[in-house]
């Protein structure tokens, strides 16, 4: 048995359409446990030992249980056991962490990790630009800005602690609900709040940074008003992305 730990990366500023805009990746503090066991039989089980009995977990368990039945059957060959604990509050975050450290645990180097876990992502249906920079963070074990087609940076020292504290549903979150060019306008005022906090973190270090972390988190937040009706956040609050039409609110302390 191999026992896998990750921290939960967040992406604190990614708008929820897709485009080609940067996203923040921070590692919270939060912590999940995988227990992996591999098994002669073919087959794969997954269990949650700290999931509710309700919709959001079972959408968990089984986005999980479908990467590793494939990554069963194409890569290792063998059934699989696999045993979560931890902090399973956000569920993006949770499989991101779990499938990069498990690709890792089965010899794929951090290039075929991406593309292999991208593959199975679109296999199983799971259409999330974050995936990808949430899995270089775990990757690099740091804070990363990440642009498609662009690759990544790494931004020192972290600093930020986000934390997960509501999960909500929304009617269709991976749907356009705008049309142009209202649409581009809020794609790049999310575009445009990732940048500028990235170029202040990287100038003058995020500690120096407060004010403008305050307005990019408050962009991000009118974005997902104007797309969901999303009623804003407090001060030190912003919405991200989640697993399906779901939508989480993390709590930023710095």
């Amino acid at each position: 048995m191999k026992t896998i730990e990750s921290r939960l990366p967040i992406p604190l500023l990614s708008t929820p359409l897709e485009s080609d805009n940067p996203t923040l990746v921070f590692l919270s503090n939060m912590k999940v446990t995988a227990r992996i066991s591999a098994r002669d039989c073919r087959g794969v089980e997954v269990k949650l030992t700290n999931g509710g009995i309700d919709e959001y977990s079972d959408l968990l368990a089984g986005s999980l249980h479908s990467f590793y039945e494939l990554i069963s059957s194409e890569v290792i060959k063998r059934g699989l056991k696999v045993t979560v604990e931890g902090d399973l509050s956000y569920a993006l975050g949770v499989y991101a962490s779990l499938t990069a450290e498990t690709a890792k645990f089965f010899g794929l180097s951090s290039s075929d990790l991406i593309e292999v876990a991208s593959s199975i992502d679109a296999l199983i249906g799971i259409r999330k630009a974050q995936l990808t920079p949430m899995r270089y963070s775990i990757i690099v074990g740091k804070p990363i800005v990440y642009r498609r087609g662009e690759g990544f940076i790494e931004l020192e020292g972290g600093g930020l602690e986000p934390k997960i504290i509501e999960v909500l549903k929304v009617a269709q979150l991976s749907e356009p609900l705008i049309e142009e060019p209202l649409r581009s306008i809020v794609i790049h005022l999310g575009g445009y709040a990732v940048i500028e906090l990235v170029k202040c973190i990287l100038e003058r270090g995020l500690s120096n940074c407060g004010e403008v972390i305050e307005l990019s988190s408050r962009s991000m937040n009118s974005i997902y008003y104007i797309l969901y009706e999303l009623q804003p956040r407090s001060r030190g609050e912003v919405y991200v992305v989640d697993l399906d039409n779901y939508v989480a609110a993390a709590s930023i302390s710095y």
